[in-house]
């Protein structure tokens, strides 16, 4: 295998994507199939299989692996907590970061502690919830608070759905408040994400002071992350046009943002070495400042990859970085095949590694032989090439989730690249 991370990668991947679907009844069927299949391979095909179809069976063991990852956290992370659905219980937990605000309501995501019914203190392992309250909670990320909240399920839906969204977000089950008796107990020894927190709460409020509502919204959502601040008209009109993963936090914004701490840094002539580790530490920052979604972090790592291996003089690869992205995301949740925005963050960067060269260079073949027209069509050109190459991947996921495309959205995202950036 040339490229072993990408070939192990994209097995978890698509794994834990067709996991969704077909849940754990299919997920336990994936396995025996798997288990056959090697069975197959060991038995016929003995040893020379190993050797000469070692991408397939790396794949087939990696599918083995993954459907048992998601079955595994199925039944202990998922199904243990859904005995609590309609109880009316009073939890202590922390809260782990400002509200979002939705239809009138605040929702706070809170890990819980403990979970108390009656005088009996309930024996279940620490989970996340998302809390539902008709008034704020006068609390800050990684204070405590102690209430009474009634617990429901999520409803079951099939594939890509809200359900499987918040599983992805570690949040098994939902609640809200059912009463207004709340006690917040302060945290004094703040963590260090909580003031990387607390200043992208603040610039966000900066923003809505000095700009108009709309503007000041969109501002949020694609250099914080703060897509909930954002109007549905507005969400739907990029939809609409087929642009709305520009108002998603991604590899475009940090690779902005360390190219310009990079050009800082160089101008400092600080040694390559201190270059990378500061930028490395301004990777994390960012990602923590941006609001640590799936598709930024998975950038982050892409990015960190990229500079250590600036560091030791080593060259990486595009492709094997983002398979060794998605290797680290999907062992740390199995339920991230759930998340659209890590699907289309993926998809579109695969898009761009294998697409974008050959399809600019495709067009640029006949300018070649004119510097001044191929000086001037280059960028035009480029943008173009990047645009479609990340839409041909995601067509399928679009097409599933909202019914339409449009064909223009290449065309809108080079425009509207320039205004965004």
């Amino acid at each position: 295998m040339n490229r072993p991370f990408a070939v192990i990668g994209f097995s978890m991947f698509f794994s834990l994507i067709a996991a969704v679907f077909i849940e754990l009844k299919g997920a336990i069927i994936a396995v025996a199939i798997c288990v056959l299949f090697l069975l197959l391979f060991i038995l016929v095909l003995r040893k020379r299989a190993f050797g000469k179809y070692i991408t397939i069976t790396a794949s087939v063991l990696t599918v083995f692996l993954s459907m048992i990852l998601y079955s595994v956290s199925y039944m202990i992370n998922y199904q243990e907590i859904q005995s609590l659905d309609g109880e009316k219980i009073v939890i202590t937990g922390e809260v782990l970061d400002y509200p979002e605000k939705n239809y009138g309501n605040y929702y706070y995501t809170v890990k819980i502690d403990t979970v108390e019914k009656g005088e009996d203190t309930l024996d279940l392992s620490n989970f996340k919830t998302r809390i539902s309250s008709p008034k704020p909670v006068v609390c800050e990320p990684h204070d405590s608070i102690k209430t009474e909240v009634k617990f429901f399920k999520h409803k079951d839906s099939y594939g890509l759905s809200s359900k499987s969204s918040r599983l992805a977000q570690g949040i098994k089950i939902g609640s809200y408040m059912s009463g207004y008796n709340i006690e917040v107990i302060e945290n004094q020894d703040k963590p260090i994400i909580y003031y990387l927190k607390e200043f992208s709460n603040s610039a966000s409020d900066k923003l809505f002071l000095n700009l108009p509502k709309n503007e000041a919204s969109l501002i949020s959502a694609i250099l914080l992350g703060k897509r909930d601040l954002v109007s549905d008209e507005v969400i739907s009109d990029f939809r609409m046009s087929g642009i709305s993963h520009l108002l998603a936090v991604s590899g475009l914004h940090l690779v902005i943002v360390i190219g310009l701490l990079s050009m800082f840094l160089k101008k400092l002539k600080l040694n390559r070495s201190v270059q990378c580790i500061i930028s490395i530490i301004g990777t994390f920052f960012f990602i923590v400042i941006s609001g640590m979604q799936s598709s930024i972090i998975r950038s982050g790592i892409m990015m960190i990859i990229l500079l250590f291996a600036n560091l030791v003089s080593r060259e990486s690869d595009a492709l094997n970085s983002l398979g060794f992205a998605v290797i680290l995301m999907c062992i740390s949740n199995a339920f991230i095949g759930g998340d659209v925005g890590f699907i289309m963050s993926v998809m579109a960067t695969l898009g761009i590694i294998l697409f974008s060269s050959r399809i600019e260079n495709f067009f640029l073949q006949p300018f070649c032989r004119n510097e001044r027209l191929y000086k001037f069509f280059k960028p035009i050109i480029s943008g173009l090439a990047v645009g479609c190459s990340a839409t041909i991947l995601i067509l399928p996921v679009q097409i599933y989730l909202f019914g339409n495309i449009s064909i223009f959205s290449a065309i809108v995202t080079l425009i509207l690249s320039i205004p965004v950036t």
